[in-house]
């Protein structure tokens, strides 16, 4: 198995032992992390510093709006700021239907709720999926809430190997099975091992 691809395991990040749904979402709690460690990345990436953050700590119900077919809606991430403003983020890679109609169940049952977005990356918009994924991005716009494009951090050249070191060092559990430290070390650079002489 290839653990580093793997998606649904369980890290440690920030001290604290949780089981990520995917890669994406424990990528995303590494950044939030680092934003608790450096102030001013919060206030780059937010606008304002933040003093904490949780995962999958609240469940907004649905359950009296059964009509629209969305029962309960469990938002991944909760930021406290430095104003102790709670703000919400949900991970999408994947763009559906589905997911516009919980942010809209949310904006009308919970209209002071505030919540962002995180988007893998901005489709081009060449294919008729990146257009579909574009047009349900804006439908979110429209609700008011923000839209963050994850992939400009994730591929920051100096964020980047820290996001990967915390993410390497942090992954402990795949389908169950304990990741012994050696295998949670990064490998060695391939370009540096010693070629043998023909």
């Amino acid at each position: 198995m290839n653990h580093r691809r793997s998606q649904k395991a369980w890290y440690r990040i920030g001290g604290k032992l949780r089981y990520y749904k995917s890669r994406f979402e424990a990528k995303w709690a590494c950044v939030l992390e680092l934003c608790l460690l450096i102030p001013d990345l919060a206030k780059t990436i937010f606008g304002v510093r933040i003093k904490s953050w949780d995962y999958e700590q609240k469940t907004f119900d649905f359950t009296e709006h059964k009509k629209h077919g969305v029962t309960v809606y469990r938002l991944d991430f909760g930021i406290v700021t430095e104003n102790d403003e709670l703000i919400y983020h949900e991970i999408k890679g994947l763009m559906e239907q589905k997911d516009v109609t919980r942010l809209r169940c949310l904006k009308r049952y919970y209209p002071d709720v505030k919540a962002a977005l995180i988007i893998d990356r901005i489709p081009t918009g060449r294919k008729k999926t990146g257009r579909t994924k574009i047009k349900r991005i804006s439908d979110i716009q429209q609700l008011g809430y923000e839209v963050i494009n994850a992939s400009v951090y994730f591929k920051n050249k100096t964020l980047k190997p820290m996001i990967d070191n915390m993410l390497f060092r942090g992954l402990m559990y795949v389908a169950g099975k304990r990741i012994a430290q050696e295998r949670r070390v990064r490998p060695p650079d391939k370009s540096k091992r010693k070629t043998r002489s023909g």
